[in-house]
């Protein structure tokens, strides 16, 4: 049985504990980002997810806000335990260990700071909130943060219905007939539809689920939104409308190896090591694949039967990859430059998996770049929509 969750914190003086003296000072509220970067001296982690969470922001005076159902789409619960030991490690580096202990292979988790609050949630969950989830100028109702008065249409003329919405949201309208025709569906289809107080977008996704005869992507019928436009229409037309979207994505590349940082956690016998997590020390963490085994990080970097070594230090190299199980050892030597272009590609990937490789190149038109910390999508308007669609579930 899982013991109670503790967690035990002996902080660096003049970080989180403060002196009474101190006390007495009345300073500014720190931000998000500097309770980030402040360093934890010692710390000790054996609980489920939910409570070491609540725990951590009790103590540091961070809000944490979790993605549940989204960690829960990969297998991550509120109850998966966490257990480990670190020293000289920052917050920011402690919520990534935590993620990456946690996350199931090939689905790694995310966190960033968001105002005053820090978010948790999947690394695609993240990317698509800030690369492909479209935005306009036009006010909340194209971002369909705006929600319904009420709708109320039985046997409703579809061209109506599209009437009521541009007329309730103030928003720009373009309806693809020519396309949806060569699917069945024209200015007099049928719409049945009772909606109060959902989302604007919410509401077109069941207009357009209604609308969607066929399961096939190129013959379903979709609502965008591009350039402050709603258009609706076919897969297969916006399949032949190519964009191209840039973000910074400098914060999700953070890595920013910690001096004399170190692990512990227990490993069942027999199993492997795995690669472990650098620390983060900007408003964004990223963690990498599923942790398993003991893993040791100490100043020396020595390695230790049955466990695996990763020293992280000031300088550019940390070692990432001494790997122990039943036919022997291994040792590999990572520089941060490796490391981050092994985080780069697993990004792509997880975006390329998102909608199915036959819509990137060489079989599709997509295509994904990362130039000076600018992550470059080039993609059919069909494509963006199947990644807005998989960044929500």
């Amino acid at each position: 049985m899982m013991k109670w969750c503790t967690i035990c914190l002996t902080l660096c003086l003049g970080m989180w504990g403060a002196s009474s003296r101190a006390a007495e000072t009345v300073s500014p509220q720190p931000s998000v980002r500097e309770l980030l970067d402040k360093t934890i001296n010692r710390i000790s982690v054996n609980g489920p997810l939910g409570e070491v969470i609540r725990q951590i922001s009790q103590r540091t005076g961070i809000r944490i806000e979790v993605d549940w159902p989204a960690l829960q789409a990969t297998g991550v619960k509120v109850d998966s335990p966490v257990v480990f030991k670190a020293s000289h490690v920052t917050t920011a580096g402690l919520l990534s260990l935590i993620l990456n202990q946690v996350s199931a292979s090939g689905q790694p988790l995310a966190w960033r700071a968001q105002g005053d609050y820090v978010q948790v949630t999947t690394q695609m969950g993240l990317v698509g909130r800030e690369t492909i989830t479209p935005r306009s100028a036009s006010g909340r109702a194209a971002r369909g943060s705006a929600r319904t008065a009420g709708v109320n249409f039985s046997d409703a003329p579809l061209e109506s219905v599209i009437e009521h919405f541009r007329q309730t949201t103030g928003q720009s309208f373009f309806v693809n007939w020519g396309a949806l025709e060569k699917v069945g569906v024209n200015r007099d289809t049928a719409v049945s539809l009772v909606l109060s107080g959902v989302p604007v977008s919410r509401a077109l996704d069941l207009l357009t689920e209604q609308l969607s005869a066929s399961p096939d992507k190129y013959q379903k019928v979709y609502w965008v939104l591009d350039r402050g436009v709603i258009m609706i229409s076919t897969g297969e037309a916006l399949d032949a409308q190519f964009r191209v979207w840039v973000c910074d994505i400098s914060d999700l590349l953070a890595m920013t190896p910690h001096r004399d940082f170190s692990f512990e956690q227990p490993q069942a016998a027999g199993t492997t090591g795995l690669s472990g997590t650098t620390g983060v020390s900007g408003t964004t963490g990223v963690t990498g694949s599923t942790t398993s085994g003991q893993l040791s990080a100490t100043p020396s970097g020595t390695s230790r039967t049955g466990m695996q070594t990763s020293t992280l230090q000031q300088g550019t190299t940390f070692q990432t990859g001494s790997q122990l199980g039943t036919q022997g050892t291994g040792q590999a030597t990572a520089t941060t430059a490796e490391a981050r272009q092994q985080q780069i590609q697993t990004l792509i990937q997880i975006i390329q998996g998102s909608i199915g490789q036959e819509m990137w190149l060489p079989e599709g038109r997509g295509s994904i770049t990362v130039f000076n910390n600018q992550l470059i999508i080039s993609q059919t308007l069909l494509g963006f929509k199947l990644m807005e669609d998989a960044a929500r579930r």
